[in-house]
């Protein structure tokens, strides 16, 4: 498996070999998923919730996940993966919470609850149709939030494409009207 070793969005790659004895699926899944829930800040108290809350000038951009889970799940922890560099992940474990208003006052009030931390403002996911937590539908989201350059690369080439197909019916409509 091959994981960023820092948060550095062009970081070195650490490469981890799988050495357990068991060569299943389930064994070799949570493995993987132990091994990057560790580059996840986990946070389990509302001291450590509170000191994560505030703004960072080196990480403006914070996804929390707030869940009674002991360790982030695996689509969070391939997400932190992917926006290495680019949105911070922190995983809230709320299963042993000694400050419940806390939650109440940054706007937690079930669980699993995710909410991402801009300097434009706060955005409660999950909210809206076709928010939910998966792989896919996150990946979805935080790409219109942080896009990388190939996604402006690839938005640009559909756009020059569309120009193209709407001179060829503009030239066409002039043709005909001209006869």
């Amino acid at each position: 498996m091959s994981a960023p070793q820092t948060s550095a969005s062009k970081g070195k790659v650490m490469l981890k070999e799988y050495s357990g004895q068991y060569i299943e699926t389930g064994h070799i899944f949570r493995w993987m998923t132990s091994h990057l829930a560790r580059r996840i800040k986990t946070v389990r108290h509302s001291a450590q919730l509170i000191e994560e809350w505030r703004s960072d000038p080196a990480h403006p951009i914070k996804m929390f996940l707030f869940t009674h889970l002991s360790q982030p799940p695996a689509f969070f922890s391939a997400l932190s993966v992917k926006f290495t560099g680019r949105i911070e992940f922190i995983f809230v474990d709320v299963r042993h919470w000694d400050n419940q208003s806390t939650l109440l006052d940054i706007g937690v009030t079930q669980s699993p609850a995710s909410i991402l931390k801009m300097p434009e403002g706060i955005y409660h996911y999950g909210n809206s149709t076709g928010e939910y937590l998966s792989l896919a539908a996150m990946d979805t989201f935080l790409r219109s939030v942080q896009p990388e350059v190939n996604d402006l690369f690839v938005l640009s080439l559909i756009l020059i494409n569309l120009l193209a197909w709407m001179d060829l019916f503009i030239t066409q409509v002039s043709y005909y009207v001209l006869i």
